[in-house]
């Protein structure tokens, strides 16, 4: 089965402490909020998604990914969040570092890797494959503004 693998990495800097800002992208709540195109989610635990997206057609193809996401605080100024499990068609791995620039302003350098595994055929895939990649990098872009936009709220 083709693999597409999407990267994307955003920075941007806000004027709020380094402290809250980490703890706005832990919180599974700001992260469904913030999700583009998410059909559903489900609390696995405290700090793990369940993400069902909305399905997407492209060149006759259509595609719903779905994929089990853990959220770790890494250290005081950076997370993770990686795909757990098995058996879903879609993996991330990424994380975020949100560095002070003083007592309220801090940079936050977010990075996201997204791969999705889509059941067509080779000479498909190969039509398909920018398409997905640019998908996967304007969905991290608009996910990305929109948590900095219900941060720029508070």
């Amino acid at each position: 089965m083709p693999k597409f693998t999407g990267e994307q990495e955003e920075t941007f800097t806000i004027d709020l402490p380094a402290d809250k800002v980490l703890e706005h992208f832990l919180d599974l709540r700001n992260i469904t909020a913030a999700y583009v195109g998410l059909q559903r989610s489900e609390t696995m635990d405290p700090h793990t998604l369940r993400l069902v997206l909305e399905p997407q057609s492209a060149l006759g193809t259509t595609f719903q990914g779905t994929y089990v996401c853990r959220y770790t605080k890494a250290s005081d100024r950076s997370i993770t969040f990686r795909s757990v499990g098995t058996g879903d068609n879609m993996e991330s791995v990424g994380g975020a570092e949100f560095v002070a620039e003083g007592p309220h302003r801090t940079r936050v350098t977010y990075r996201d890797r997204i791969t999705c595994d889509i059941p067509i055929n080779r000479l498909l895939a190969k039509a398909l494959a920018p398409i997905v990649e640019r998908n996967i990098r304007s969905g991290v872009k608009a996910y990305v503004a929109r948590m900095k936009a219900s941060l720029e709220r508070q």
